[in-house]
């Protein structure tokens, strides 16, 4: 670990290259972190936002800054360590009791240490190897963000620290015993059955969860959308939560996006199919709210949802899609994302004013967002307003100056912009511009 620190880029950029290994560094800095901890301490300070919250919270709180970056919509479920992620869920208390836990580890490793070098045998040693595992373990657990199998692994490496530890220093043993008297056998043997009935229902709680995952991953690599729907209905089935709905939510639209991108006419029964997807979609969406309404993508679904439904004539459509992607811009306030969905609502259902000003909220958040420039194109186009659509146009194409798509876009706009070159005038018309009358006319 020392040769990797001391040496930097020369093994840690030759050693990924050679064993051509892919493993980005993406996590949001100590900095940023902490400005998420303090707006959530000042409303929670002793428990926090509550166990795994921080990817809610980070949407809430995450600073404007982002959206310059590449991870201007990517949520982050955890801060660039332990004790920075355990601030935000767990509080101050979280915390405190972390580092309780710390000190208790280093007083007891270096206790160990000293009795190794007194000692000076070969399970003596063991003791101070499996402390030294778990300590450094923990110590990039703490100060860096290793998900959970490494804090996972400095855990194991400090249960063998501490069932050798207990061994090396020879403390006399504690023993109780319940079979001496019949009252407190009976009270034991009861304690005991109760906490396997306990321990076999949890146990049977989180197998399901596990089984209810390969469902799901099913459900993401079917190659048919009726096997995609059999294996989440089976996952919801098993344990219904937010993201499975809004998995089943996603399902259901490609379907309708199948049936309403037809050639052809669609027959009674489509369109009865039709109808259920939408009223499938809806309904799955709305459960994904109900079992977290803390997070924003649960709203943005269910707005999705009514925006496919707005074109075709569903009734309310477009005020219920506008209110759900309200909701999710509350939990997510500097998403330019939401709010430009917003403007492309309002646009296509003729509120033009409103949807020229939640575009333009779109570009502060996000002064590089090609789609909402294009858009503010498309809305001053729409006015007649040909000047500010080929400024807002050559903006975009000034931020992706390759793409043709936008190079055509622009060309148009310019065409639109020319005014008409007059080689001739006929005679008529001259005629006409000689009449004071018809000119004043």
């Amino acid at each position: 670990s020392i040769l990797f620190f001391i040496t930097g880029q020369v093994i840690l950029g030759f050693l990924p290259t050679t064993l051509k290994i892919s493993n980005p560094d993406i996590k949001p800095p100590f900095s940023i972190t902490m400005s998420i901890v303090k707006p959530v301490l000042s409303k929670n300070p002793v428990l926090g936002a509550g166990p795994n919250r921080f990817g809610e919270m980070w949407d809430m709180y995450k600073p404007a800054n982002i959206n310059s970056t590449n991870f201007w919509n990517i949520t982050f479920n955890e801060g660039s360590g332990l004790i920075s992620t355990f601030a935000v869920t767990t509080g101050i208390l979280g915390v405190l009791i972390l580092f309780l836990f710390f000190i208790i580890i280093i007083l007891n490793g270096i206790k160990a240490v000293f009795i190794s070098y007194k000692k000076n045998n070969l399970n003596s040693l063991e003791v101070v190897i499996f402390f030294i595992m778990s300590l450094y373990l923990f110590i990039a657990s703490f100060f860096y963000s290793t998900e959970s199998v490494i804090f996972l692994l400095a855990l194991a490496f400090l249960g063998i620290f501490i069932g050798l530890y207990v061994n090396e220093k020879n403390k006399k043993e504690i023993t109780i015993s319940f079979l001496d008297d019949p009252r407190k056998s009976f009270l034991s043997i009861l304690l005991l059955a109760f906490i396997m009935v306990a321990s076999a229902a949890l146990s049977f709680i989180y197998l399901e969860r596990f089984v209810s995952f390969v469902y799901f991953e099913k459900a993401l690599s079917a190659e048919t959308i009726t096997s995609s729907e059999n294996n989440i209905n089976k996952a919801i089935s098993i344990y219904p939560n937010d993201l499975y709905f809004r998995t089943y939510t996603q399902i259901y639209l490609i379907k309708i996006n199948s049936l309403i991108t037809k050639n052809s006419p669609l027959t009674d029964l489509e369109k009865n199919d039709l109808k259920m997807s939408f009223d499938q979609s809806i309904n799955n969406a709305v459960l994904a709210i109900g079992y977290d309404s803390t997070n924003y993508l649960n709203f943005k679904m269910l707005g999705s949802v009514y925006e496919k439904m707005a074109p075709l004539g569903g009734v309310g459509a477009y005020e219920k899609a506008i209110e759900a992607y309200k909701n999710a811009s509350v939990l997510n306030p500097l998403n330019p994302g939401l709010k430009l969905s917003l403007a492309q609502l309002s646009f296509s259902d003729g509120k033009i004013d409103e949807a020229k000003n939640y575009a333009k909220e779109a570009l502060s958040l996000k002064g590089n967002y090609i789609d909402a420039l294009i858009v503010l194109s498309q809305i001053s186009k729409n006015q007649g307003n040909t000047g500010d659509a080929l400024m807002y146009g050559q903006a975009a194409l000034s931020l992706l100056p390759e793409n043709q798509d936008l190079i055509q876009y622009v060309e148009s706009l310019k065409n639109l912009n020319t005014p008409p070159v007059i080689t001739s005038v006929p005679d008529k018309t001259i005629n006409i511009l000689n009449n004071k009358k018809n000119i004043k006319k």
